[in-house]
């Protein structure tokens, strides 16, 4: 089964496979001649083209209103449906008139024609579109982030972390984890040990507002050095996710003095790590 991180490439405006996707099926829509279809096969064609408008045509992960708010993008989709479905009978027209100019003009195959054309056009804006990618943190000053949704594997971590306890605001911070988002820069795809949550600023809030959040996950990283996955808050909302040494490790570093974090290439699963809360001394398993 195709993993579902997998197939949110394909709705990141900003990635290869998007643009590939959203031609292919730009493509796809126009290889069908809507004038041979029945009513129920027009509906269903207006319906893919709906569809297909709201996923690929607008970025809806760039929408901040939108990321939060299901409502308002139930909202949306239902007006790029009705706008479809409203332009549909002129779209279809000039469809008609266009493959017919084809036709006249010795094309054997108009429909292919159309479908080539119309997925190089998707592409060619898509390229036109795309920003160039920043190489460093630093370059982001100007820019806003996306809100992606959580890798899994980040999501199922802080769900072991909060549910270690029930103090220090656990169930408020769970809620805030249901509706979390991820800010992503544009740049050069690798893992990073550290991330930054969103969440909708409405919810609920723990107090203190800035703390770390006393539970931690710990485990070996790939080069044997002890690391640990902590959680923060900031203003009362979750924040970030950072792996780092375990600050009461007797040795922190890898063998041969290697970098702790060298190999560390995913998050890691919650079977393979230990939580530890802290107490007075340092930090107690359990």
């Amino acid at each position: 089964m195709i993993q579902l991180t997998r197939l949110r490439v394909f709705l990141d405006s900003d990635r290869i496979e998007y643009g590939l996707a959203s031609s292919a099926a730009i493509g796809a829509l126009s290889l069908v001649d809507p004038t041979r279809l029945s009513p129920g096969g027009r509906f269903l064609l207006r319906s893919a083209a709906a569809v297909t408008g709201a996923t690929f045509l607008i970025p809806l992960n760039k929408i901040p209103v939108l990321a939060f708010s299901p409502e308002a993008k139930a909202g949306f989709t239902a007006g790029m449906a009705g706008l479809t479905f409203g332009v549909a009978e002129l779209g279809e027209a000039v469809d008609g008139r266009i493959q017919d100019w084809l036709r006249r003009h010795g094309i054997r195959r108009p429909r292919a024609v159309m479908a080539a054309a119309g997925a190089a056009m998707t592409f060619l804006v898509f390229l036109a579109d795309r920003r160039t990618l920043p190489g460093a943190m630093e370059e982001h000053e100007d820019q806003e982030p996306r809100l992606v949704g959580l890798d899994p594997a980040v999501r199922d971590l802080v769900e072991g972390i909060l549910g270690h306890t029930e103090d220090y605001g656990a169930p408020v911070l769970r809620d805030q984890l249901a509706i979390a988002k991820e800010e992503a820069w544009d740049g050069p795809e690798y893992f990073s040990s550290a991330i930054d949550f969103a969440v909708d600023q409405k919810v609920p809030r723990v107090v203190p507002h800035n703390f770390t959040f006393p539970v931690r996950a710990r485990f070996a990283g790939p080069s044997g050095a002890p690391l640990e996955a902590v959680l923060d808050v900031e203003e009362g909302l979750l924040r970030s996710l950072i792996v780092a040494v375990a600050p009461d490790a007797e040795e922190s570093e890898g063998p041969g003095g290697a970098d702790p974090l060298e190999g560390l290439d995913s998050w890691p699963a919650r079977g393979d790590v230990t939580y530890v809360i802290e107490t007075a001394d340092a930090g107690t398993p359990r």
